[in-house]
């Protein structure tokens, strides 16, 4: 059994663990609490229950199929194929424009410039 935090660093360090242990590697995050409790940390919410945890979950993920993640178990599976695709897109037209000396700069996803929801 892990915690929230040794959760979420086994996802930050999935590549390393791979690496490692020269294997491949099924993830399954679709609506674990991990992420639910995460979230409600950080933004000071009540940790929502599975029905309300899609975003979450398709957010993991996708950020684990970036880390390396070999399969994704996942229960929305329409909802993340078409996140990766479209994530997909954006680093296709990402490298695009890098190809080019006057390509545009991208804002941060975090700090005061940050989108907020």
């Amino acid at each position: 059994t892990k915690n929230t935090e040794q959760s979420i660093e086994l996802c930050l360090e999935l590549n390393e663990l791979k690496r490692r242990l020269g294997v491949r590697v099924l993830v399954g995050p679709s609506r674990k609490s991990y992420i639910a409790m995460a979230v409600a940390q950080h933004e000071g919410a009540d940790v929502a229950p599975a029905s309300q945890r899609l975003g979450g979950s398709v957010a993991a993920a996708l950020d684990l199929a970036r880390r390396g993640a070999d399969i994704l178990r996942v229960h929305d599976v329409a909802e993340v194929r078409q996140a990766i695709s479209y994530a997909d897109i954006l680093e296709e037209r990402a490298a695009q424009r890098r190809s080019t000396p006057d390509g545009p700069s991208n804002p941060q996803l975090n700090g005061p410039e940050a989108p907020r929801v």
